[in-house]
């Protein structure tokens, strides 16, 4: 469960900078993308 909780914060924080930032920048992941690569990252 910790593995999860230290992966979901990444996510969190990663979403809260996206919704920060007032001009458009080029990002390497989509925010759901990003999402979907830390939940299986947490289940491994």
């Amino acid at each position: 469960m910790r593995e999860f909780h230290s992966a979901w914060s990444i996510v969190l924080d990663q979403i809260d900078k996206d919704d920060g930032e007032e001009e458009e920048k080029e990002k390497l992941v989509s925010v759901g993308t990003f999402a979907i690569m830390i939940r299986r990252y947490a289940r491994a």
